[in-house]
């Protein structure tokens, strides 16, 4: 289900969004982290986002302070190496939690599924 499909819910199409404007900027600041310096031409040709969405996630990292703008392209500073291995533990936790969720909602159709047939 898609932001604007019929019978959407804003709270999912909000989660969504957010957890896509969230995974960009990790993987813009990965391929920062792993190829400094790099432009926004290289980032946005290796991601396969447009620039502007590039420039936007740059903005963001550099407000976090996970990166610094140079003249040769977007560089990580030190706090980026321990933010991604937050991440990585955050994913971690973020994928048991999704997988219960997965096996409850399973459950739960199932559970529905009986009911109807009686």
């Amino acid at each position: 289900m898609k932001e604007g499909k019929e019978g959407s819910v804003p709270l999912y199409a909000r989660f969504e969004k957010e957890m896509d404007i969230f995974t960009r900027h990790i993987k813009i600041l990965s391929l920062i982290y792993r190829k400094s310096p790099i432009g926004i031409v290289r980032l946005s040709r290796e991601t396969g986002l447009p620039k502007h969405k590039v420039r936007y996630s740059l903005k963001i990292l550099e407000k976090e302070g996970l990166i610094e703008a140079q003249p040769v392209g977007a560089v990580a500073v030190e706090p980026a190496e321990k933010f991604l291995k937050n991440v990585h533990e955050l994913v971690s936790r973020f994928k048991k939690e999704f997988d219960t969720l997965e096996r409850t909602i399973q459950l739960e159709m199932k559970i529905h599924e009986k009911k109807e047939r009686g």
